[in-house]
């Protein structure tokens, strides 16, 4: 820990340095919830009431200290920040050691950024321990962020009462009154029909559901059907567009991730390329993300897709009566 002291108080020194315009490299990088495109500092959220995730590389087993700071007009100034996630670092900043391959995933979960308000900017920067490097550390890229309510945009449209949803994925919670597929919270009610299990107590983590709900007068999204089925290589998540951001978008009331292996897709042009900021508020679309992730991260976009109801599951046939074949039988050839 006697690093990281000398390393920020060195960095505070440095006060006149441009950190915003720092670039990530192998001796030190920071991406902030999965925004890996787009110039220095780059431009992301970090939501209040959804985890963040921060990926962190540099050497092997190198110790590392993430700044928290204010954000000045392009040049972040290093400073002791709140961002309170280790008990055993009361100076409000995240530090600690990479594993053996260099790398290091930071999950800061709901609630971390609860003296933060909405619209709150600062940045983010990661220090790497670096005895190569001239000051003994190296900087990574800097990221502007801003707090808001969801992780990748804010939620600026609520689709209308009875507006569909549809989300295919692993079963990851839910009680009697509520169920969480890929990341995506619906309402159970006593009318959510359910196919292939009786009732909610019967689901285990990782199970297969199929949900189609509607929104309802206050936004939230009810489970109408909900089917266990075989598991699927891709969660697949069909609704409207409420909020777009620079790392992603928001749809059925959270946010999800993009980077620069997502591709999309405009069904109206099949031909044209298109990326997020072809995007719409209200335009209806089909995300495709990686199953076995604690956050919703589109590996795929399908823009201005339709919206067709599941086919009802056919009922199997019912079997045809047996008919009785009459077969005369000749008489006893003892009588």
């Amino acid at each position: 820990m006697r690093f990281f002291h000398l390393a920020l108080a060195l960095c505070l020194m440095l006060g006149g340095f441009a950190y915003g315009q720092q670039t990530n490299s192998a001796a030190a990088s920071l991406i902030v919830n999965e925004n890996d495109e787009g110039a220095y500092p780059r431009q992301s959220f970090l939501g209040r009431l959804d985890p963040s995730v921060l990926k962190l590389e540099g050497p092997a087993n190198a110790d590392y200290f993430l700044l928290f700071g204010n954000y000045n007009s392009g040049t972040v100034v290093p400073g002791l920040g709140t961002l309170h996630i280790r008990l055993d670092q009361p100076w409000g900043t995240i530090g600690g050691q990479l594993d053996a391959s260099g790398n290091t995933e930071l999950m800061l979960p709901p609630g971390s950024l609860g003296s933060f308000p909405v619209g709150t900017e600062a940045s983010l920067q990661a220090l790497v321990n670096d005895p190569t490097a001239m000051f003994g550390f190296a900087l990574s890229g800097a990221t502007q962020v801003e707090v808001v309510s969801t992780m990748t945009a804010p939620l600026l449209l609520t689709p209308g009462e009875n507006s569909r949803a549809r989300a295919r994925g692993e079963f990851v919670a839910g009680s009697t009154t509520s169920i969480m597929i890929a990341g995506i919270t619906m309402v159970v009610t006593p009318t959510t029909q359910f196919e292939n299990f009786t009732q909610m107590s019967d689901l285990v983590v990782g199970d297969w559901i199929v949900a189609q709900g509607l929104y309802d007068a206050n936004g939230n999204v009810v489970a109408e059907e909900l089917c266990l089925e075989d598991s699927e290589g891709f969660a697949r998540v069909k609704g409207r567009v409420q909020g777009i951001g620079p790392s992603g978008f928001s749809v059925l009331n959270v946010g999800v991730f993009v980077n620069s292996d997502t591709t999309y897709v405009d069904i109206d042009a099949p031909t044209v390329a298109v990326t997020l900021a072809d995007l719409a508020i209200g335009m209806m679309i089909e995300f495709m993300a990686p199953v076995g992730m604690s956050f919703p991260a589109a590996s795929s976009v399908e823009l201005n897709t339709p919206f067709e109801l599941e086919p009802e599951p056919e009922a199997e046939p019912e079997p045809e009566p047996e008919t009785e074949i009459e077969i005369d039988i000749p008489p006893s050839f003892c009588s």
